[in-house]
């Protein structure tokens, strides 16, 4: 036994207590975090006046103990004792549709047991046949055959044959009856396999239970309720979202949804879920921080053993600092929590609840964005959006896509701050497509150039639109970038970019370009570079 809370101090049944009253303590709520979940029990008594054990037996007994927290009113608490080895018996009984689904398990094994005992039973038939021609084929063979009359023996194979007839008809009566008998064995044990993962489906909980006990005292008769909070690792929630686009109204619909689901050993019937993005699992306090010593020394001087060389080491490097893990950052700056407004089921190891939490509705501004490469790619259906909701949307591993009512695919998203802005992709837009073609390269020396290296390209990107309607479309493309003042790096572009550096990224190239249906737009971008003879690009 382990004894895991420092008030727990007595045995089990160390004092002479009025009554033990054991309860039935199913979860009435719980609190889930992205990785976790605090559990609450709350749970009624009735006792009379005097000393009293309250007694919880059906606690998984994964139970976190170290954080326990329990709440008892109308009564006076006292010691709490938990185990959760070598616990007492306790109350089996099962729910009726447990108790349902195991009664059809047995009717079936019954029925099937009974059909294959019939079946053995006409198989003793053919047994005894088989057993009655043996006989009679020995019997002529017996001794004393050879001296007897040709009467007798023509009388005794008369008898053996017609003895041997009737023992291979009811051998083959037994074999009929016994295959007619066998015939629904396959249906019934088709029904079994359903059966047993009916049964499976309502009792995927875990035996194992760990044991609280309680004392307390009443003054009076008393009607009051325990109210047991804990901490578990084994539940968990997802944001999942539907994206759904409006083109020509220009919104956005963000419908929210989550999925749940919980590994704790016993399910959660029709309990008060709230979904919080708290993460009470993740790092509390900020690393810790130490003093950096640098110090010069004299040079080390290693000698080669064979000739005889000195050599100066090289310059010591900088020690690495290792950076531990940064704790995780709310975005919000607060922790949102979303409270479902119906009580919810979830089964242990077996469901995934997908729940509905809201729907936000953004403004959108249409565009397109093409990302020039080697020959031709369509450009992709982008919507640019705030977010005015006032909160945070939270990122999601798997959000659906739809355009204009018509599910296009599906993505991962990032989280989006209260007040932040991001562009949201809705896959290729097939009719919109950018050419980027190399017209003229040169690389290396080009004779006339006696000091340096030269690497040059001419690329022309064509934007076509072969849709029905006018489109809004950033183009990007990109030009290398150097801190060395001996690479020189030089490019021209017509027409000229809207942005460089867009988004903050060194050489890249923006284009914003108005196309209509039919049209056909052309950029034109050369670059130059140059590094001194000896030296190679890399």
């Amino acid at each position: 036994m382990r004894v895991l809370l420092p008030l727990v101090a007595l045995l089990i049944g160390s004092q002479a207590l009025a009554e033990d009253i054991v309860l039935a303590s199913p979860v009435t709520g719980a609190t889930v975090y992205t990785a976790g979940a605090e559990i609450v029990r709350r749970v009624p008594f009735s006792v009379p006046p005097g000393k009293h054990r309250l007694i919880l037996q059906d606690l998984p007994a994964s139970t976190d103990f170290e954080s326990i927290r329990i709440e008892a009113e109308g009564v006076v608490a006292g010691p709490l004792t938990m185990r959760s080895d070598f616990t007492p018996p306790r109350d089996r009984r099962k729910r009726p549709e447990v108790q349902a689904a195991e009664a059809r398990v047995e009717a079936l094994e019954r029925q099937i047991e009974g059909v294959r005992d019939r079946a053995a039973a006409a198989r003793l038939a053919v047994g005894a046949a088989e057993v009655r021609r043996q006989f009679l084929g020995d019997l002529g063979k017996a001794e004393g055959m050879a001296t007897a009359g040709i009467d007798a023996l023509r009388a005794l194979s008369q008898m053996i044959g017609d003895e041997a007839l009737d023992a291979a008809r009811a051998a083959q009566l037994g074999e009929i009856d016994a295959r007619r008998t066998e015939r629904g064995l396959a249906d019934l044990e088709d029904q079994l396999a359903d059966a047993r993962q009916a049964l499976a489906a309502v009792t995927p909980e875990s035996g194992a239970r760990a044991y609280l006990a309680l004392e307390v005292e009443a003054a009076a008769a008393t009607e009051g309720a325990l109210t047991l909070s804990y901490y578990t690792q084994d539940a968990f929630w997802v944001p999942v979202h539907d994206l759904r686009l409006d083109r020509k109204a220009g919104r956005l619909a963000i419908e929210r949804g989550a999925h749940v689901g919980q590994h704790t050993g016993e399910s959660w019937r029709e309990v008060a879920l709230v979904l919080s993005t708290a993460e009470p699992a993740s790092q509390m306090e900020p690393r810790e921080i130490y003093p950096r010593l640098r110090r010069i020394e004299d040079p080390v001087v290693y000698r080669d053993a064979t000739a005889g060389a000195r050599l100066a080491a090289a310059p010591m490097a900088e020690p690495v600092v290792v950076a531990q893990q940064k704790a995780m950052l709310d975005l919000s700056g607060h922790v949102a929590t979303y409270r479902y407004p119906e009580p919810v089921t979830v089964t242990t190891d077996a469901d995934s609840v997908r729940l509905k939490l809201d729907t936000l509705e953004l403004e959108a501004k249409i565009f397109a964005r093409a990302v020039a490469g080697y020959g031709e790619s369509s450009a992709f259906l982008g919507a640019h959006v705030v977010n005015s909701s006032g909160e945070e949307i939270l990122p999601s591993v798997q959000s659906a896509l739809y355009v204009d009512g018509s599910y296009v695919g599906s993505t991962a998203t990032e989280a989006i701050a209260a007040n932040d802005k991001a562009d949201l992709f809705f896959g290729p837009v097939k009719g919109l497509l950018l050419d980027r073609v190399v017209e003229d390269e040169n690389e290396g020396n080009r004779g006339f150039i006696s000091r340096s290296n030269e690497q040059g390209e001419t690329a022309r990107l064509t934007l076509r639109n072969l849709t029905g309607e006018a489109w809004e479309v950033t183009v990007l493309d990109q030009v290398p970038y150097a801190t060395q003042e001996e690479l020189e790096i030089t490019w021209q572009a017509d027409p000229r970019p809207d942005v460089t550096d867009w988004q903050d990224k060194r050489g890249v190239l923006a284009w914003e370009l108005s196309i209509g249906p039919g049209e056909e737009k052309r950029i034109t971008l050369r670059q130059k570079l140059s590094w001194p003879e000896g030296k190679v690009l890399q």
